[in-house]
């Protein structure tokens, strides 16, 4: 009952319809304002409700300030669902988002960029025991069976490490990248392997801090 749903205008291009239509009390459509909606999010969590801004990684631009002094500086749990992470398909270069992780990474907010379906659901039940912002980043594509084969993960964790070669035999070279980039590092990866290289992958899902994964 105290899930709230927060969105700038994208109440549609986010999927929130459905949330909107059954609990319209707990559904809060701003308009085009994302610098309110981050600062309306961190009011509702100092609150004690647990506020979900839905937002277009693009747009979340806006509202950098207002993280920062309203969420971030007071280490209020506010989730912000960054959808269209990474290169937007079909939307074009005013909706690519691929800032985001650089701009948060520095403000103490924890960034996940799962891969698959369900390392998203996991991603954002975790929210809930979330004791500092959260950031789930995700691209408007589907993911990929086929590609998600070939990792394993390489700690028993809901998101976090994957990699993509033989432990026992390690490789000499590794490719290591996150989100939808990994579709290309394995293209590069296949390419080197059929000139004898030997090159393996490792794809992160948890990017807050990425020296200490590494």
């Amino acid at each position: 009952r105290k899930l709230c749903a927060i969105t700038a205008a994208k109440s549609y291009g986010t999927g929130l319809d459905g949330f909107a239509e059954k609990f319209p009390e707990r559904f809060f459509d701003v308009g085009i304002a994302e610098e309110h909606a981050a600062t309306f999010a961190a009011g509702l969590c100092a609150a004690e409700m647990k506020p979900v801004f839905a937002v277009y990684s693009t747009f979340l631009q806006r509202s950098y300030d207002n993280i920062i002094h309203d969420a971030a500086l007071q280490s209020l749990p506010v989730v912000y669902c960054i959808d269209r992470a990474g290169l937007a398909l079909s939307d074009g270069p005013t909706h690519h988002g691929i800032f985001d992780v650089s701009f948060l990474s520095g403000l103490g907010v924890r960034v996940l960029s799962p891969i698959s379906y369900a390392s998203l659901t996991s991603a954002i039940l975790d929210t809930l025991d979330a004791q500092c912002p959260i950031a789930i980043r995700y691209p408007n594509a589907e993911e990929s069976p086929e590609l998600l084969s070939r990792l394993c993960y390489l700690a028993d964790v809901k998101c976090g490490i994957l990699a993509d070669f033989n432990r026992q035999s390690p490789p000499e070279r590794l490719i290591v990248t996150y989100s939808r980039l990994y579709e290309r590092a394995f293209e590069v990866r296949d390419l080197l392997a059929r000139d004898g290289e030997s090159v393996g992958a490792i794809v992160l899902e948890e990017l807050t801090d990425i020296p200490r994964i590494a």
